[in-house]
């Protein structure tokens, strides 16, 4: 019930992995902790297998299923592992969220350069004319913390690294979203919250701003493409 088999190349089609959840026209492909085999899987099948490709195996599985659904979200690990290149090679838009800290800037600059080199490379395997091109690209601000004396200074440098790519939106750190992680949860899951109204207002708020950009962004790739008019 994960992207296992089409990593391990006992499957070509995600569709026997997809499972309906309670909300109306939302399906979902579960990970797993076991899913890191997949980092051994992937490359040992590219050493044995002719003419594999192991960054374009979810991509290939998600053929079948394409014209099901109007977006397909990919949520990958924080790391540049073959799974997330999987991933990142199946989508057409990219949003990485980045706390303003010294560390996760430094972070996200060695991601972004890995995954230009690695592009580079696997670009030139492919057919020309096929290089891989995304509809967008988009930096996320999120965790802010006000009080954090350090984190306007970050935000300038993210800002001034990452220019129009940054969202103009911020993700608070906030108690709402502390507690509701740590039940699996989101601020969408709230029945009733204990605390100030005018926080969990406020990451409301900044969550359905975060969303309306993200479908601007694909509704303008949708319309580039013919798809909308």
């Amino acid at each position: 019930m994960t992207i296992a088999p089409l990593c391990n190349g006992t499957s070509d089609d995600i569709t026997p992995a997809i499972r309906s959840t309670y909300w109306d026209g939302i399906d979902l492909v579960a990970a797993a902790p076991f899913l890191f085999s997949a980092e051994f899987a992937l490359p040992a099948r590219q050493m044995q297998e002719a003419g594999a490709k192991f960054w374009d195996v979810l991509n290939a599985g998600l053929e079948p299923v394409r014209d099901l659904y109007d977006v397909i979200v990919i949520d990958t690990p924080p790391s540049l592992s073959y799974v997330t290149i999987n991933g990142l090679w199946a989508a057409d838009g990219v949003v990485v969220p980045v706390p303003p800290s010294g560390l996760d800037f430094a972070s996200s600059a060695q991601f972004w350069s890995l995954l230009a080199d690695l592009g580079a490379n696997l670009d030139q395997q492919e057919p020309e004319g096929e290089r891989k091109v995304f509809d967008f690209l988009h930096v996320l601000l999120s965790r802010v913390d006000q009080s954090d004396a350090a984190s306007p200074a970050v935000r300038q440098w993210i800002q001034s690294t990452y220019g129009e790519f940054v969202l103009p939106v911020e993700i608070p750190k906030t108690s709402v979203t502390t507690n509701k992680a740590a039940e699996f949860a989101t601020v969408y899951d709230v029945q009733k919250y204990d605390g100030a109204a005018k926080t969990f207002k406020r990451a409301i708020d900044t969550y359905d701003r975060f969303v309306d950009l993200v479908e601007e962004s694909v509704v303008e790739a949708w319309r580039v493409r013919g798809v909308v008019g």
